[in-house]
Protein backbone atom coordinates (compact mmCIF):
# COMPACT_ATOMS: atom_id res chain seq x y z
CA UNK A 1 0.00 0.00 0.00
CA UNK A 2 1.44 3.31 -0.99
CA UNK A 3 1.32 5.89 1.71
CA UNK A 4 2.38 9.10 -0.02
CA UNK A 5 3.70 10.03 -3.65
CA UNK A 6 5.95 13.31 -4.10
CA UNK A 7 6.03 14.66 -7.48
CA UNK A 8 9.28 15.88 -9.39
CA UNK A 9 11.14 13.37 -7.51
CA UNK A 10 14.40 12.40 -9.55
CA UNK A 11 17.31 11.77 -7.12
CA UNK A 12 20.62 10.48 -7.69
CA UNK A 13 22.53 7.99 -5.49
CA UNK A 14 22.51 9.35 -1.79
CA UNK A 15 20.15 12.21 -3.40
CA UNK A 16 17.04 11.78 -1.05
CA UNK A 17 16.76 12.29 2.49
CA UNK A 18 14.33 12.99 5.29
CA UNK A 19 14.19 14.80 8.56
CA UNK A 20 11.40 15.12 10.55
CA UNK A 21 8.46 15.63 8.42
CA UNK A 22 10.30 16.75 5.87
CA UNK A 23 11.79 14.81 2.65
CA UNK A 24 14.55 16.15 0.45
CA UNK A 25 16.09 15.41 -2.69
CA UNK A 26 18.73 16.02 -5.37
CA UNK A 27 17.85 16.04 -9.28
CA UNK A 28 20.57 13.11 -10.75
CA UNK A 29 20.46 15.32 -13.55
CA UNK A 30 20.01 18.91 -13.39
CA UNK A 31 21.23 20.90 -10.41
CA UNK A 32 17.78 21.26 -8.66
CA UNK A 33 17.09 20.22 -4.39
CA UNK A 34 13.49 20.37 -3.88
CA UNK A 35 12.12 19.39 0.10
CA UNK A 36 8.09 18.66 0.61
CA UNK A 37 6.65 18.61 3.86
CA UNK A 38 3.34 19.17 5.05
CA UNK A 39 2.26 15.82 3.76
CA UNK A 40 2.10 17.61 0.41
CA UNK A 41 2.20 16.10 -3.68
CA UNK A 42 4.20 19.35 -4.70
CA UNK A 43 7.27 20.49 -3.30
CA UNK A 44 6.88 23.24 -0.87
CA UNK A 45 10.36 24.35 -1.78
CA UNK A 46 12.50 24.54 -4.81
CA UNK A 47 15.90 26.03 -5.05
CA UNK A 48 18.87 25.74 -7.96
CA UNK A 49 22.62 24.94 -6.97
CA UNK A 50 25.41 26.39 -9.43
CA UNK A 51 25.97 22.90 -10.15
CA UNK A 52 24.49 19.50 -9.83
CA UNK A 53 24.79 17.78 -6.23
CA UNK A 54 25.37 14.10 -5.32
CA UNK A 55 25.07 13.66 -1.59
CA UNK A 56 22.22 15.89 0.34
CA UNK A 57 21.40 15.93 4.27
CA UNK A 58 18.62 18.12 6.17
CA UNK A 59 19.44 18.93 9.58
CA UNK A 60 17.16 17.45 12.62
CA UNK A 61 15.03 19.73 12.37
CA UNK A 62 15.01 20.19 8.59
CA UNK A 63 15.76 24.35 9.14
CA UNK A 64 19.07 23.39 7.03
CA UNK A 65 19.76 21.42 4.01
CA UNK A 66 23.50 20.48 2.61
CA UNK A 67 24.61 19.25 -0.53
CA UNK A 68 28.01 18.21 -1.72
CA UNK A 69 28.91 18.41 -5.39
CA UNK A 70 31.49 16.78 -7.77
CA UNK A 71 33.81 20.07 -7.31
CA UNK A 72 33.70 19.41 -3.19
CA UNK A 73 31.84 22.59 -2.56
CA UNK A 74 29.04 22.15 0.12
CA UNK A 75 25.95 23.88 -0.30
CA UNK A 76 23.90 25.09 2.32
CA UNK A 77 20.02 25.91 2.55
CA UNK A 78 18.08 27.90 5.23
CA UNK A 79 14.45 26.06 4.41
Amino acid sequence: QVVRSFKDCRPGPRGLCTARAAVVSAEASRSFTHVWAGGKEQPQYRCQAPERLGPILATSDAAHVVGGAVSGKLYLWQV
